[in-house]
């Protein structure tokens, strides 16, 4: 059965299909559980005194503890590659290895070195999804750190507001997945990545703006809905144009690198004293999704016109392959 069922899956499919629809399957359900981060904290912290221990510390120790049980069960559950795997059959890892070599042509090992790597920082693309992955994960880590503040100053009470920041990330969850796997049905990449910034700057335009705070806590759901969504849809197309293992390797780093600085910028722009419109922030969000569709516009269009290029036989190779093209 679990022959037939890698068989079936393997055949059939054009390369690459439903990348973005397995990175946002497993983003979002993540997201969708930390949407209730914030209720579970606020349980939590119902714990003060408890054997003389602050309400503030339970909520390290229960969910310090849980977050290291997993990350010692995760070792042994997290896949390893195909060629390494240990439950596999021969047949069955020969068959995941095709599809590899037929979705990105890089299933032999390809050992990083210091030159390699010099020479794939110099490849503007890289850096172009490194700059729109940060753009994108900068407000999400800001609705993250700051939507119960934000709530708050909408004059929602400590506990309405955090029970009100899970809701949002429900719908996102919804949203995100229909978009992703229409992105992959198309294969476009770009468009959606547009689509959803577009998205985000008018839920947070409706948030800094609108005058009732039922609308602009509507604009909090449009808002993390469009910059959750960019994550896997970023991490796709930066899949889909990469070929190489080692070149995916520096990829991930400078693109992982860079959502972290997302996450720094995010801390910074939400201030006490900007309280409670938090005008500045918004903007300094908007600014990231202005950049984003601005990198995507401008990325599409590069590679349209080299895979334009390659069909017309004036461009020989275009990632060391004579048959590999850039996903729109």
């Amino acid at each position: 059965m679990a022959d037939k069922q890698l068989s079936q899956h393997a055949s059939d499919k054009e390369s690459l299909e439903y990348v973005e629809d397995s990175l946002a399957f497993f983003y979002l359900m993540s997201v969708g559980v930390s949407g209730f981060a914030a209720i579970i904290a606020w349980a939590l912290s119902l714990m003060e005194g408890t054997s003389g221990i602050r309400g503030w510390r339970w909520i390290f120790i229960i969910e310090g503890v849980a977050t290291c049980a997993l990350g010692i069960l995760a070792w042994f559950l997290i896949i390893d590659f195909p060629d390494r795997n240990t439950y596999l059959t021969s047949e069955q890892k020969k068959l995941v290895l095709r599809r590899i070599e037929e979705d990105r042509g890089d299933q032999v090992h390809d050992p990083l070195t210091l030159a390699k790597t010099g020479r794939y920082l110099c490849d503007l693309k890289l850096w172009a999804s490194a700059l729109m992955f940060m753009g994108s994960t900068m407000p999400a880590y800001a609705f993250s750190y700051f939507l119960p503040i934000i709530l708050r100053g909408f004059g929602y009470s400590v506990r309405d507001s955090q029970l009100l920041s899970a809701p949002p990330y429900v719908t996102t969850v919804i949203v995100c997945l229909v978009l992703a796997r229409l992105a992959d049905k198309y294969s476009v990449r770009s468009l959606f990545i547009i689509l959803q910034a577009t998205i985000s700057i008018v839920g947070l335009a409706i948030t800094a703006y609108h005058k009732n705070n039922g609308v602009r806590y509507f604009g909090t759901f449009l808002g993390i809905a469009g910059c959750q969504g960019n994550i896997p849809a970023v991490l796709a197309w930066n899949a889909n144009n990469i070929r190489g293992q080692s070149k995916r390797a520096v990829s991930s780093a400078l693109v992982v690198g860079f959502g972290a600085i997302g996450g720094i910028f995010a801390s910074t722009v939400y201030r006490q004293q900007d309280a409670p419109a938090y005008l500045p922030g918004l903007w300094a969000t908007i600014a990231c999704q202005l950049m984003i569709i601005a990198i995507a516009g401008a990325s599409a269009i590069y590679f349209a016109i080299q895979n334009k290029r390659a069909d017309q036989g004036k461009r020989a190779e275009i990632e060391g392959s004579p048959t590999f093209r850039y996903t729109l």
